[in-house]
């Protein structure tokens, strides 16, 4: 089951980390939401949203994730700036 969430936080960064054995690429978003920082994984599109400057690096962004609890992980699969 996915179970979707929207959430606000500031944006830090977003940085892509390879497989070990170099076949695939994940990427990963740092936020920071009420003092409390962290990373989560994102899909490709968000990842080249901040890469690309489309989204501000230390702004408030409304983020959209998906939690799949068969592997107990959420990811993050779209953002935008806040209004």
């Amino acid at each position: 089951m996915r179970i979707k969430v929207a959430f606000r936080g500031t944006l830090i960064n977003a940085k892509p980390e390879e497989s070990r054995d170099g076949k695939n690429t994940y990427y990963k978003v740092s936020l920071d939401q009420n003092g409390e920082a962290g990373s989560m994984s994102c899909n490709k599109d968000v990842y080249d949203m901040v890469a690309s400057g489309e989204l501000e690096k230390y702004s408030e962004i409304d983020f959209q994730a998906a939690y799949n609890d068969q592997y107990k992980n959420m990811q993050v699969f779209d953002a935008f700036p806040a209004s």
